[in-house]
């Protein structure tokens, strides 16, 4: 019998000989459909291989000991490289936009003056490309490499080493920076809107000019961003903070008067063993809008800073949070809370004459705060289960089906919120069940079809929803950028996911033109369209599909995709 140790010894030699004698296994393969990618045969990945001028696009060529290997000129886009041994490889004139070079970093081989040295990094063209430092035993180490100017939108830098780098005048909108050490980087200019740099370190990191509206700052480590760094923004400064996040902050003092801090999130985010929580004790928020901000939790904010805010006295508080606070006494006569979230202790809160629609109430303390008859409510708000509102004078008002913000328009903000719903991604301040639009008890793709067709009377691919589909859809589907991109369910109606699955892809594109309602008008001039033949829609779809691949070939339709995002709302 075979011992073990003889087996073993056996099963190494065999994949050694595997690695030197790649026997039938010479070639390169795409990483979705795991097809030969053509041009690669004959090839394997190893020191010295030339992949020189080749289409690499999907590549497979992750974990391999690529040292003094030739990339010069291949088309890198989307490949992955990560763990690969890079040690001296040259890539001279290389597109390495959306390529994954996780774990490539100085002690692999990868250098600064490599990436340098690629035609994505002199067109400044470097979308969605991975930098993370993803794994253990990773150096991820970019100090002081310079990025000035280059289009990083959508770029990978989780748990990268930035300190001393230059990021000046970059555009890092939607870039992942979780837990990044930015010490010292320099970000002036930079646009830094939705980006997450959420458990990043930012000491003495310069945020001069910078955009960071709808970025997440929250749980920034080693005392976080201070003061001083986020009035020198572009957004403080504009004062279009719209969407931040700023969750575990000590944010006592700061200075948002006239701020848009519409839909911000400050909320203490339930977290284990947190260093800081959110405080926003003496900050001062006169005149700012705050609707739709996130408050949930943070016991420090007090009813004078609320009502000293340009929301209050406009008395639209539609979409705010201040769930988990002790709301006692506090004053909403005549407020518009419609969709507010304000599960806590209500005891005396005066809710006279306000909105309440779609509003969540629940809370143990709700009989004794203050209604009127001008308190109104629908049928999506939440209440107590032991609470009649009717029994103490509210007044009723439901909301027609389908609007499901109740705010008595039917629009993308409906559409998209049924989306949310469909793919799972659930806001426990929306019921379920008011997105269920065919009542079959469940939330599903058919209920968009339904509201498409029969509440918002119009087609698939109407992106815009103005009531039909044409060629201005598609360019504002693509111009959005999110074709086929590599970012997961990040699509949504208005940027081409009209099949509610988070993707915009040809399965969208086909849905919408097999819809029959492409250049037909509105739906309630052609209530049923009846195509001439199935080969209309069809034929649409195919010059629509050539149009995506050709814009892809030159590289328009990414430059498109590169465009800076809007510094205001």
């Amino acid at each position: 019998m075979t011992s073990p140790a003889r087996y073993g010894i056996s099963i190494l030699l065999a994949i050694a000989l595997l690695n030197v004698c790649p026997i039938g296994l010479a070639e390169i393969y795409h990483r979705e459909t795991s097809s030969v990618i053509p041009g690669t045969e004959g090839l394997w990945p190893k020191p010295g291989v030339s992949f020189a001028n080749l289409s690499l696009e999907f590549a497979d060529l992750s974990g391999f000991d690529l040292t003094d290997a030739n990339f010069t000129g291949a088309d890198l886009r989307n490949a992955i490289l990560q763990g690969s041994w890079l040690l001296r490889a040259v890539f001279d004139d290389a597109i390495v936009e959306g390529t994954d070079l996780t774990c490539t970093g100085p002690n692999e081989g990868l250098t600064a003056e490599q990436l340098y040295s690629t035609a994505s990094y002199r067109n400044k063209s470097l979308m969605e490309t991975e930098f993370s430092q993803a794994m253990f035993g990773c150096s991820g180490d970019f100090r002081e490499w310079d990025f000035t100017d280059q289009n990083l939108s959508g770029a990978n830098f989780a748990w990268a080493e930035l300190s001393r780098a230059n990021l000046s005048g970059a555009n890092l909108t939607q870039a992942y920076m979780m837990g990044a050490n930015l010490t010292q980087t320099n970000l002036s200019g930079a646009n830094l809107q939705n980006a997450n740099l959420s458990h990043s370190t930012v000491t003495n990191a310069d945020f001069a000019d910078a955009i960071i509206k709808g970025a997440r700052l929250e749980s920034i480590r080693d005392g976080g961003l201070n003061s001083e760094q986020f009035y020198k923004t572009a957004s403080y400064q504009a004062k279009d903070l719209v969407g931040i996040v700023f969750g575990q902050s000590d944010l006592s003092g700061w200075d948002f008067r006239r701020q848009n801090l519409t839909d911000a999130v400050f909320s203490q985010l339930p977290c284990m063993n947190c260093l800081v929580t959110t405080s926003v004790e003496n900050a001062d928020f006169t005149g700012a809008i705050i609707k739709g901000a996130d408050f949930w939790g943070v016991q420090s904010l007090l009813r004078e800073q609320v009502y000293s805010t340009a929301s209050y006295a406009a008395k639209d508080l539609r979409g705010i949070n201040l769930g988990d606070i002790d709301l006692s006494d506090w004053d909403f006569h005549a407020q518009d809370l419609s969709n507010a979230y304000l599960r806590g202790t209500l005891a005396q809160t005066d809710f006279r004459d306000a909105n309440l629609s779609n509003a969540d109430l629940a809370a143990s303390s709700l009989p004794t705060a203050i209604f009127s008859s001008g308190t109104i409510y629908n049928q999506w708000t939440v209440f107590p289960a032991d609470f009649d509102p009717q029994s103490v004078g509210l007044t009723r008002i439901e909301s027609v089906r389908g609007d499901f913000n109740a705010d008595s328009v039917i629009d993308v903000a409906d559409i998209e919120l049924l989306q949310r719903q469909v793919q799972g991604i659930l806001d426990n301040r929306l019921s379920p069940a008011k997105f269920d639009v065919n009542q079959d008890g469940n939330v599903t793709p058919d209920d968009a079809q339904l509201w498409t067709k029969q509440i918002a009377l119009t087609y698939f691919g109407d992106a815009n929803l103005d009531g039909q589909f044409d060629s201005e859809d598609l360019v504002t589907v693509f111009v959005a950028g999110e074709y086929e991109d590599t970012k997961y369910k990040n699509s949504i109606w208005h940027t081409g996911d009209w099949n509610s699955d988070g993707e915009f892809n040809s399965a969208d594109l086909v849905l919408a033109f097999t819809d029959g309602g492409f250049e037909r008008g509105p739906r309630t001039i052609i209530a049923v369209p009846e195509p001439s033949s199935t080969a209309d829609p069809l034929f649409f779809f195919a010059i629509a599909y050539a149009a995506i691949r050709n814009l892809r070939g030159t590289g328009r339709l990414l430059t498109t995709k590169a465009s800076p995002l809007p510094t205001t709302s």
